[in-house]
Order: C-alpha cells, then sequence, then structure tokens
C-alpha cells in the first residue's frame, strides 16, 4: 500500500512559523493517534503556544537547567511556569542529556568529546 505526505517549508525561520507548524504538527498527531506533545523553549513562549494549540493532550514542555545562563538563574518565570501549569501543561527541567562527566572533561582539557560533536 502506497502513500502520499506533504512538506511544509517556510522562507525563514523565527516565531511567525509557530502557529502554523504547531496546526500541521497537531493534524499529523491526531492522524498517528498520538496524546503526547513535547516541546522544547528557554522562557516559556512556545511552551504556552503549546498549551493553547493541543488542548486536551498531554503536552510537556522541557526548559533549560538551572544555571545554564548563570549560576543559580532559572529563565522560565515563575509566571509562564503558571500559564503553562494553568493551561494543563507539565513542566520537566533537567540537564542537557549530552551533559555531565564529558563536559567537564571538555572544558578541563579544551577538548571535545563524541556526544559534544552530536550536540553541536
Amino acid at each position: 500500500m502506497s502513500s502520499r505526505k506533504s512538506i511544509l517549508y517556510f522562507p525563514g525561520p523565527g516565531e511567525a512559523n509557530t502557529d502554523e507548524t504547531f496546526k500541521a504538527a497537531k493534524e499529523r498527531a491526531d492522524e498517528l493517534g498520538i496524546r503526547d506533545i513535547v516541546v522544547a523553549s528557554t522562557r516559556g513562549g512556545m511552551g504556552f503556544k503549546a498549551v493553547e494549540a493541543f488542548k486536551g493532550y498531554n503536552v510537556v514542555f522541557v526548559t533549560h537547567v538551572t544555571g545554564q545562563r548563570g549560576p543559580g538563574t532559572q529563565e522560565l518565570s515563575e509566571e509562564m511556569a503558571a500559564k503553562i501549569r494553568a493551561g494543563g501543561g507539565r513542566i520537566v527541567t533537567s540537564a542537557h542529556a549530552f551533559s555531565g562527566v564529558n563536559a567537564a572533561i571538555q572544558k578541563k582539557f579544551n577538548t571535545m568529546y563524541p556526544a559534544g560533536i552530536v550536540a553541536q
């Protein structure tokens, strides 16, 4: 059995493409029966838009680890986190998958490690 799918291209990057991207992603999620949506964003704007676009879905928003931009600093404000949660979204704040021991070796010896190359 054959099938035909379309590809959505944008003239350039940016937030101007968010609504149309979420619309296309929701259509495809519905086609495939996907109910779990994961969205990454630094300050939460994308997470909030995802919660609005995917009402009734399990929306998980992934933010930077605390300390990414400076010691003790969390880029997701409490206000934005509250808006995401109020919309039914969940928030995960965790270390980057390619950090840890390898990143410490990179910093100490001024070198690159395989997972760091992949992350870049």
